[in-house]
């Protein structure tokens, strides 16, 4: 409970990527200042990740002179100013001034304002990217590159286990590709049954959803099933993005900061995301040819061969 402009106001705390996006990472300090700013994003139906970290890239063009007041309404829009924040979500949720510029978040942004501002717009795919940089987790980095919405940390989490699984490094490039390939097939399947991605993470085993599944559907499943299932998924979406454009290997992407620039500081000083290196590993996990686009084998396997003229 707190008191926000006088009023006493009842809440849950403010989720991990609400603290990134409208806190730490704008230098929004104050815990009443990111619960306004999660409370505005909430009324307005905006993404707090999206937006936060489209902020962020406005504030970052304004340090580097892209952006003025000119440009800004007259906004200061330094990092750390609560009373901007603020101003800055209602004005991208009504499309007013500079609002209407972010609107659709860094990338569309970016590619209006020209003048070198697209390295200084953290997206993959036009989705901004989350609370883990990925030069200190290789296995999100991929992830990021190779998910089908963009930068997309749901689409497989592997963050829990290079973080938390004893004998998995965060730093090492070993075992990467396939890592990610499981806990993104594990994470299809698990949408698809309508269990949260999470559970996984707090007890729930894969012989335990395969057990409640047959149990609710009738159909024998078992873990092995799950995770082909799940791979059928992985491999419909990329058909589905190659059909509409996506260029494999080319759109496999991440912020060009992540790759030529080290951490400044802290315990992955130094990191940088070798990003080629990953993409051959999880390209050869997949069995998906260096372009990373499906082999007709494995479409096969899949008993998606009627596919197979996407690839061709």
């Amino acid at each position: 409970r707190r008191i926000l402009k006088g009023k006493k106001v009842t809440f849950s705390r403010p989720e991990h990527q609400t603290t990134f996006a409208l806190g730490s990472l704008l230098e929004n300090g104050g815990t009443e200042d990111v619960i306004q700013a999660n409370l505005l994003c909430d009324k307005y139906g905006l993404d707090c990740i999206s937006a936060g970290v489209t902020i962020a890239f406005a504030m970052e063009c304004f340090q580097r002179n892209i952006l003025t007041k000119k440009d800004t309404d007259g906004l200061d829009i330094r990092w750390g100013n609560s009373s901007t924040i603020n101003k800055l979500i209602e004005m991208i949720a009504f499309r007013e001034g500079l609002g209407d510029l972010l609107a659709e978040g860094s990338r569309l942004a970016a590619e209006k304002i020209g003048r070198d501002s697209q390295k200084y717009a953290m997206h993959v795919k036009g989705l901004e990217i989350p609370g883990y940089d990925p030069r200190g987790a290789k296995g999100i980095g991929l992830n990021y590159a190779t998910a089908t919405r963009g930068a997309d940390h749901n689409d497989g989490w592997t963050i829990a286990e290079e973080l938390y699984v004893e004998g998995v490094d965060r730093l090492s490039m070993e075992g990467k590709g396939e890592l990610t390939k499981e806990i993104q097939d594990k994470s299809k399947t698990i949408d698809s049954a309508i269990f949260c991605m999470f559970a996984l993470d707090f007890g729930y085993t894969l012989e335990f959803i395969s057990t409640c599944i047959t149990s609710m559907t009738g159909m024998k499943m078992s873990p092995e099933k799950i995770l082909k299932i799940g791979e059928r998924i992985s491999n419909l979406e990329r058909l589905f993005a190659l059909r509409e454009g996506f260029r494999g290997k080319k759109d496999d992407v991440v912020p060009s900061r992540f790759i030529n620039e080290g951490l400044p500081s802290g315990a992955s000083e130094g990191e940088k995301l070798d990003l080629e290196t990953l993409l051959k590993d999880y390209y050869r996990a997949r069995n998906w040819d260096e372009e990373g686009f499906p082999t007709e084998n494995k479409l096969r396997d899949l008993g998606l061969e009627k596919y197979l003229d996407l690839v061709k």
